[in-house]
């Protein structure tokens, strides 16, 4: 061996020794410009999901209750458009009025008004209706409790034919409360949560539901709802939802959308047609949800294009599974998924998992909980 060469070797790992880094925690790795951008796109929808179903119940959903019950479940959004007409006055007959209370649950769910007297200023309702999915649900659900809930108001000719007043309400409910059903229309006013403005003012009218009692939480029978006995085994009242307008025209015609989006127990494992995943406990997304002013708001701007576009059956079965999947499994989700996204097609797959990401990046969100319209 040349002297000169081995020298030299060992001067190089004398030199390597003496510049190592002493015995410690190493230093934290900063984040590339793409791994930022990466979680920037993303949202954590284990702590910022339940937030934002009640912020907008027409546009998210999938989501499950972040209590600490945890018991397997499935998820289900229930939608409905209905059509209300101007309701003319028994006693003058050129005023008009009309309205809608949805009362939060699948089963007797909303009723519409059907009478007004001008003189008294009072409001009378029909009967209670079932939502359209409820009779499927039965089929599927043994017990079912409500996430979020909403119902949007939109005039369907001029607005410059709707003259007359807004008044939106919601009244917090439970299964020791009776229901409440607005009536007069001089104390509408004097609910704990109303909003009134000029029909004139705005194209679409939005109340969504808070949770504000204990029994909120409860699984209920799937046929339970606010027209039993109080406390009873069949009885469930998250909540009055009421829209009505008065001194309005003579054509004054309204589309009212209902959203449900619901948690519930399978009754079978014999067929299984949607995903039972656990039900996460996650105080951190109850603390975001509950505290979040823009959702104890309830009349907050909510995204005309979740309320108003029409979506086949299949692509709201998406967006649920996805939602469903997404915040039981976080990030997570997408390499699990990449085996079925191969076999089912990565076009459909890709087209889901882009709607979800479009629709609950967190700029959107953050403009959403201010209030903002962000078309």
């Amino acid at each position: 061996m040349n002297p000169a060469k081995a020298s030299k070797s060992v001067t190089t790992v004398t030199t390597t020794k003496k510049t190592q880094s002493p015995p410690g925690p190493k230093p934290k790795r900063r984040r590339s410009k793409k791994q930022r951008r990466r979680q920037q796109r993303g949202l954590d929808l284990n702590n910022l999901g339940w937030a934002a179903t009640l912020v907008d119940p027409f546009g998210v959903h999938g989501i499950r209750l972040p209590d600490d019950v945890v018991t397997p479940s499935c998820v289900a959004s229930l939608r409905q458009r209905i059509t209300v007409s101007a309701v003319q006055s028994t006693t003058d007959l050129s005023k008009y009025a009309a309205g809608i209370n949805f009362f939060g649950t699948s089963s007797s769910g909303y009723q519409v008004c059907n009478s007004y007297n001008s003189t008294s200023g009072t409001v009378a309702w029909g009967s209670l209706s079932d939502l359209n999915g409820q009779s499927t649900l039965v089929q599927l659900a043994r017990r079912y409790r409500i996430v979020s809930a909403g119902i949007a108001v939109q005039g369907t000719n001029a607005m410059a034919q709707n003259q007359g007043k807004n008044i939106c309400m919601f009244i917090p409910g439970g299964d020791n409360a009776g229901p409440i059903t607005p009536s007069a229309v001089s104390s509408m006013t004097t609910y704990e949560n109303v909003d009134v403005q000029p029909l004139n003012a705005q194209s679409i009218c939005s109340v969504c539901y808070v949770p504000t009692d204990k029994s909120n939480y409860d699984y209920h029978g799937v046929s339970a709802n606010a027209a039993g006995t109080v406390g009873a085994t069949n009885y469930y009242y998250p909540g009055t939802l009421s829209w009505v307008a008065t001194g309005i025209d003579a054509s004054a015609s309204f589309e009212v959308v209902i959203c449900l989006n619901i948690e519930y127990l399978p009754n079978s494992n014999v067929l299984s047609f949607v995903n039972v995943l656990p039900s996460i406990y996650n105080p951190t997304a109850l603390k975001l949800g509950l505290n979040n002013s823009q959702v104890r708001n309830v009349f907050h701007t909510v995204d005309p294009q979740s309320v108003m576009a029409s979506e086949p059956t299949n692509g709201i079965g998406l967006q649920t599974t996805f939602g469903s999947l997404l915040s039981s499994f976080g990030e997570g989700f997408a390499a699990m998924a990449q085996p079925v996204a191969e076999r089912a097609g990565a076009a459909l797959f890709n087209y889901g998992a882009n709607r979800m990401v479009n629709a609950m990046n967190p700029q959107r969100m953050t403009s959403a909980m201010l209030g903002y319209n962000t078309l």
